[in-house]
């Protein structure tokens, strides 16, 4: 008799447990509380996946600009889509490093539905694609967005011009010292930036990404904006174009800030525009 009591016990616990975790999931179109058993979200109709089933990336979309859109399946939504450089085997590891050096504003971006788009991946790195669901299962895959094509419109030179500013007026120097970066952090870093071209005979329009590469290999999008260019002109000054904080990154996760040459490169409309390389001494 005892037996058959602690049975009865033991199924009536399994179906408990089973009822009160019926209703952990969300609806993937609209967020609202659901059954995981439900095949339509009652809000808004959305269709719905069994929340049991394993989340599975089914396709990444690359433009060759640094943008990819990832599709996924399964799982329970929200979804949180993550795009992380990948410096290492492990993407534990590339992760933990990712969120310490506080790359990318704009990563990780949650997502409702079952895709997402990044735009701030530097093209030519090697990144992990990862999608986590509302139960913090995840899916990953090795990605390399592919080298974005040469701005063949007309060519470009990049001149930089590196300047340090501890009081009213930047002082101009040939490399920076990563001695001075760590002992005096309020002292503001920049590069004046000075892009040429053959005359314009007609005025264009750019999405411009600044990207920078440490030593290390870790590759930072540091600007998306709009520029525009009107006719008639042959060069684009980007003034003082700030560093500091960069530099605050790359302390916060080092220690310090690696010595050795680093790559500021632009890239008009997704393609290749043009690039050069700076110094930082021990």
């Amino acid at each position: 008799m005892r037996r058959k009591f602690l049975l009865s016990a033991a199924l009536a616990l399994l179906i408990i447990l089973a009822v009160s975790s019926a209703w952990a999931a969300y609806c993937t179109a609209c967020g609202v509380s659901i059954s995981d058993s439900a095949h339509l979200c009652p809000r808004c109709g959305a269709r719905q996946m069994p929340s049991s089933a394993a989340v599975a990336i089914t396709h990444i979309h690359n433009s060759g600009d640094g943008t990819v859109t990832v599709n996924w399946s399964g799982g329970a939504g929200p979804y949180t889509l993550l795009c992380v450089q990948k410096l290492s085997g492990d993407i534990s590891v590339d992760l933990a490093s990712s969120a310490c050096m506080g790359f990318q504003a704009a990563s990780p971006c949650t997502f409702s539905g079952y895709s997402g788009t990044a735009d701030w991946l530097v093209p030519g790195q090697d990144y992990w694609i990862a999608v986590r669901d509302a139960k913090d299962r995840l899916v990953y895959r090795a990605w390399i967005p592919g080298e974005a094509p040469a701005f063949s419109d007309f060519p470009i030179s990049v001149t930089l011009r590196l300047q340090s500013c501890s009081g009213a007026e930047p002082r101009a120097c040939s490399s920076f010292s990563a001695k001075d970066i760590a002992a005096d952090p309020a002292i503001a870093y920049s590069a004046d930036v000075l892009l040429t071209f053959p005359e314009l005979t007609s005025g264009r329009e750019f999405t411009a990404k600044v990207c920078i590469t440490a030593p290390t290999g870790a590759a930072l999008t540091d600007t998306v904006t709009v520029l525009t260019l009107p006719a008639g002109s042959s060069s684009l000054r980007l003034a003082d174009y700030d560093l500091s904080q960069y530099f605050s990154r790359l302390m916060a996760h080092y220690g310090c800030i690696p010595a050795g040459e680093y790559t500021w490169a632009i890239y008009f409309g997704g393609m290749f525009a043009g690039s050069q390389t700076f110094c930082i001494t021990d």
